[in-house]
C-alpha cells in the first residue's frame, strides 16, 4: 500500500488475502530457488532483489550476451515447429544439433540446409518419417533416431549417394 506521501506502507499480515499469501509463498520459493543456484558473483547482482521476477530480469540482463548462455540456449532450448522455421538460417556453421526430447512431430525441413552438420539427434521425438532431402547433409556422420517415431527405422531412411568424381 502507498501512504499519502507516496511511500510504501506494509499491509498488516492479518489483512492479507489468500491470494496474497499464495503469491508471497510462490515468490519466496522462487527467490530461494534462484539464490541457491547462482554463484557468488551472480549473487552480488541479485542480493538486493525482493521479487523473483526482478531477480530473474537482472540475471537475464547480465547474462544475455554471454557466450556460455548462447551455447546453453542452443543445447537446452525447447524447440517447437514454429521456432525452428526461422532460426536455422542463423546457424549455417552448426555441426552438432541435439533435439532430443523436443516436441516435434515432423522433421524440420530447414535442417537440411545445415550442410556442415555432422551429428543430428532426433532421439525421443515423435518424428515418424525422414525426408529424402536429408541427403543434402553430406557431412552427416551420426543420425540418432533412438526412441523416436515408429517408422523412423534404418530401412525407411533414404540412402545417401557418394559425390561423383570430377
Amino acid at each position: 500500500m502507498q501512504g499519502p506521501e507516496g511511500d510504501y506502507i506494509l499491509k498488516p499480515e492479518a489483512t492479507w488475502s489468500t491470494e496474497e499469501i499464495l503469491i508471497l509463498s510462490f515468490n519466496a520459493k522462487a527467490l530461494n530457488a534462484i539464490f541457491s543456484t547462482v554463484d557468488m558473483r551472480m549473487y552480488g547482482i541479485i542480493a538486493d532483489c525482493t521479487i523473483a521476477k526482478d531477480e530473474w530480469e537482472a540475471l537475464q540482463k547480465h547474462c544475455e550476451e554471454s557466450k556460455s548462455v548462447k551455447r546453453t540456449k542452443i543445447r537446452c532450448g525447447t524447440f517447437s515447429a514454429v521456432h525452428l522455421g526461422n532460426n536455422f538460417r542463423d546457424f549455417q556453421l552448426l555441426r552438432v544439433l541435439d533435439l532430443q526430447g523436443a516436441p516435434l512431430t515432423e522433421f524440420p525441413e530447414q535442417i537440411t540446409n545445415l550442410i556442415l552438420l555432422r551429428y543430428l539427434s532426433l532421439r525421443d521425438t515423435d518424428i515418424k518419417t525422414i525426408p529424402k532431402s536429408i541427403k543434402k547433409l553430406i557431412n552427416l556422420k551420426t543420425l540418432d533416431l533412438k526412441q523416436s517415431g515408429d517408422s523412423t527405422s534404418e530401412s525407411n531412411l533414404p540412402t545417401a549417394q557418394s559425390p561423383s568424381p570430377p
